[in-house]
């Protein structure tokens, strides 16, 4: 998957994100990822791989991924 950010992330960090529904309201408990490197030079958007998925969020990761 692909995070934006405003700030740099360093290579190999963990992270929680939190989904945020188009409400504004939190979607789903929290997610955790790894960093693993920047995909292009602005240093805003990163790959990262997903370590802890609750149960029912994959869906709605593919429903996210679908509208783009």
């Amino acid at each position: 998957a692909v995070v934006e950010v405003t700030s740099p992330l360093p290579p190999h960090m963990n992270i929680m994100l939190r989904l945020v529904g188009e409400d504004g309201e939190v979607a789903s408990p929290e997610v955790y990822a790894k960093v693993l490197h920047p995909i292009d030079e602005s240093g805003q958007r990163y790959l990262i791989h997903f370590t802890l998925l609750p149960p029912g969020i994959k869906g709605v990761l593919e429903k996210l991924k679908d509208k783009q």
